[in-house]
C-alpha cells in the first residue's frame, strides 16, 4: 500500500521503521474469529494495533505482516482511519506472514530500509505511544533494547516427563514484551550469521544476542500484555477501562 498521508515537519533524530506482525494463525486463541479481529471495549485488536502505530510521528516507515485473510480487513482499517491520522508521513506497506514467526519477521525486514527497526507484536495491543519512543530512543550502535517488567510468580524447571527438577530466583527473572528495538543494518547481520538457526528463537531480543549483540532493557508496562487466550481479552479490556476512568 502507498503512503496515503501527508508530510509531517517533526524531526527525528534517525528513521525508523515499525514492523507490526499479524501473521500468526491464533490457534492458542481458539474459537472461528481471529483474536486480532475480536473487539476490546468497542474496537478490534486490530483497530488499536494501527491506532496506536499511525499516532508515532517519528514513524517512518509502517510495514504490516498480515495473514492473508486478513489483508483485507487491515486495508478496510487503515482507509478509515486515514482522516483521523492525517499528520502520519510514513510509508505504509502490507506483506503477507511466513510459516512462522521470524520468517514473517524476515518477510516485514525485506520492506525496512530505515536507520532503526521497532519490531512489534499486534498481540500486545495496549502498549503505549511512550513505550514505542522509550524503546526507540534507547537504541544503540551494537545494543538492542527489549521491554521487560518484573515477574511476580515463582518460576520452576521441569524435564520432560513434567518432574519438577528445582525453582529459580524470580528476582533474577524478567518478563519480556515487545516493541523490541534494533540498528536495521546489525539485525540483518545477526539473522545472516544464525541462518537456519533464527527459525529456533520465540523473539528478535533472543536472536540478537545469540548473534554476539548486546541487549539493554527498558522498563516494559504491566498493561502491555499479551492476547493468547479468550480470557486476555476480558484482562485487556479491565485495564482499558480502568485507563480511561483514570484519564
Amino acid at each position: 500500500m502507498k503512503k496515503m498521508w501527508g508530510k509531517n515537519s517533526s524531526a527525528i533524530p534517525s528513521s525508523l521503521g515499525l514492523i507490526l506482525l499479524g501473521g500468526g494463525a491464533s490457534k492458542r486463541f481458539g474459537g472461528t474469529l481471529h483474536k486480532l479481529l475480536c473487539e476490546l471495549d468497542g474496537e478490534s485488536v486490530l483497530v488499536r494495533n494501527l491506532k496506536t502505530a499511525l499516532s508515532l510521528e517519528f514513524v517512518s516507515e509502517l510495514v504490516i505482516v498480515a495473514r492473508e485473510e486478513l489483508v483485507k480487513d487491515f486495508r478496510i482499517a487503515l482507509k478509515s482511519l486515514a482522516d483521523s491520522f492525517k499528520d502520519f508521513s510514513g510509508e505504509i506497506s502490507i506483506v503477507l506472514g511466513g510459516a512462522t514467526r521470524m520468517e514473517s519477521v524476515l518477510r516485514g525486514m525485506k520492506k525496512i530500509s530505515s536507520e532503526v527497526v521497532l519490531i512489534h507484536d499486534m498481540s500486545r495491543p495496549l502498549a503505549s505511544p511512550l513505550l514505542f519512543r522509550k524503546v526507540f530512543s534507547a537504541v544503540k550502535e551494537g545494543i538492542g533494547v527489549i521491554p521487560v517488567v518484573e515477574c511476580a510468580d515463582s518460576i520452576l524447571f521441569t524435564d520432560s516427563k513434567r518432574n519438577v527438577k528445582g525453582y529459580h530466583k524470580r528476582d533474577k527473572v524478567k518478563l519480556v514484551q515487545t516493541p523490541q528495538g534494533f540498528l536495521t543494518s546489525e539485525y540483518n547481520t545477526a539473522r545472516r550469521i544464525l541462518g537456519d538457526k533464527a527459525e529456533r528463537f520465540t523473539d528478535d531480543g533472543s536472536l540478537f544476542l545469540s548473534a554476539g549483540y548486546k541487549l539493554k532493557t527498558v522498563m516494559g508496562e504491566r498493561k502491555n500484555i499479551k492476547i493468547t487466550y479468550p480470557e486476555d481479552i476480558y484482562i485487556a479490556e479491565t485495564l482499558l477501562r480502568k485507563r480511561v476512568k483514570q484519564d
